[in-house]
């Protein structure tokens, strides 16, 4: 059995804010948050069971990807 991670969306964007402001990143967003802070805009990334699974290799594969296509970094969120 492969380790999998339940998956709200990915997506290559610029960094919005902090240090990195404006450079290209891959960013992963994941599902099964349980500290649900009431300023959240994304409440519906608390339940996994909506969210399909990846494996930590596909993850890694697109990850590469966009590398290739300049993202600078990733961001898991």
């Amino acid at each position: 059995m492969y380790a999998a991670l339940p998956v709200v969306e990915k997506f290559h964007s610029l960094q919005g804010e902090g240090a990195h402001a404006g450079r290209s990143a891959f960013f992963i967003r994941l599902a099964s948050c349980n500290v649900q802070c009431p300023w959240c805009d994304t409440k519906e990334s608390w339940s996994e069971k909506n969210h399909p699974k990846e494996t930590l290799s596909q993850l890694a594969k697109q990850t590469v990807e966009a590398s290739y296509n300049s993202a600078s970094f990733v961001v898991i969120t």
